[in-house]
This record gives C-alpha cells, sequence and structure tokens, in this order.
C-alpha cells in the first residue's frame, strides 16, 4: 500500500506586471490559506516521506509553508515536470517514484490535481480549491502499478473548511 497527498497551490496573485505565469507568488488570501492549512496539518500530526513540488513560485511557496518545521523540511523536491496542467504527466510522474517512498506529496496545479483525485478514487470532486489536500491510499506496492481506480480517498480538506470569518 502505498499513501499519496495531492496539493493544489494556494491562490495566486495576478496583480504583478510583467511575471510570467511561473514566476506568479501568493496572494495575500493564499497566504493566509497556507498559515491555516500548516496548523490543520500540525493538528493531524501528519507525515509523509517526501515532498514533491512544481517549480512555480506559487507552488514553491505553499510548499514551504506547509512543511516549514516539519522534520523533512529540507526534502523538499522541486520537479519541473510538475509544471503542468495534465493529469496524464502526473501519472507519468508518479510512476518513477522510488518505490522505498511509502508517502508521497505532491505540490502542483489545477485541473491536473482534481483529474487525477477523480481518477485514481474515482471520488466526484468537483474542483480542489486552492490550497486543497486529498488524501489517498493506494492498492499498489509499487508505484509503477498507479492506474485508475487504484486509490481510495482517505480525506478531502481545504481552507473553508476551517474559516470561522
Amino acid at each position: 500500500m502505498k499513501l499519496l497527498t495531492l496539493i493544489r497551490h494556494a491562490k495566486s496573485s495576478h496583480s504583478h506586471v510583467g511575471l510570467t505565469d511561473i514566476q506568479r507568488p501568493l496572494n495575500a488570501r493564499g497566504l493566509a490559506a497556507v498559515k491555516l492549512m500548516t496548523d490543520v496539518l500540525k493538528q493531524q500530526d501528519f507525515s509523509y516521506d517526501a515532498v514533491f513540488c512544481s517549480p512555480a513560485a506559487r507552488a514553491q511557496e505553499t510548499a514551504t509553508g506547509l512543511f516549514d518545521g516539519t522534520p523533512l523540511s529540507g526534502k523538499l523536491r522541486t520537479e519541473p515536470d510538475l509544471y503542468t496542467f495534465d493529469m496524464e504527466a502526473l501519472y507519468r510522474f508518479i510512476e518513477l517514484i522510488d518505490t522505498d517512498i511509502n508517502h508521497a506529496v505532491i505540490v502542483a496545479h489545477n485541473p491536473a490535481i482534481t483529474l487525477l483525485a477523480n481518477d485514481l478514487a474515482f471520488s466526484g470532486i468537483d474542483n480542489v480549491p486552492t490550497c486543497g489536500i486529498v488524501r489517498l491510499k493506494l492498492a499498489i506496492e509499487d508505484w509503477v502499478d498507479i492506474a485508475a481506480g487504484t486509490g481510495e480517498m482517505i480525506d478531502f480538506d481545504c481552507p473553508r473548511n476551517h474559516r470561522t470569518d
């Protein structure tokens, strides 16, 4: 059995004129969402073996914020192949994860995150919102065996579930 956590980056800013898509940082709402979800993960004693992250600034800021101060905070791996919006590209990336990793976290982009969660677990999620987290248990022994229907959704959480305002 493998565990896969899919995280969509937090809300990014479109107000920085001259920045390319990959350079866009988080906006104030995104930064607040990261702080909120960091607290949620800490309360759940969330553990993992590796965090793989898109090189996009918004994904990097999300991952750094969520996992800063955790035992593996220095183990964040930036992966150019995760700067994608394509579910099949995520599948190809996951198939190559080292078999010794039992719980992989991927911080990337929609629609790929939502499509992959739905394909793996037939979960029927309309949209994984920004800073949304989907945890899946996979009925596989090696990442190369990942395929549609091999997952079971353990949890689906997002900032709006925890806001009190």
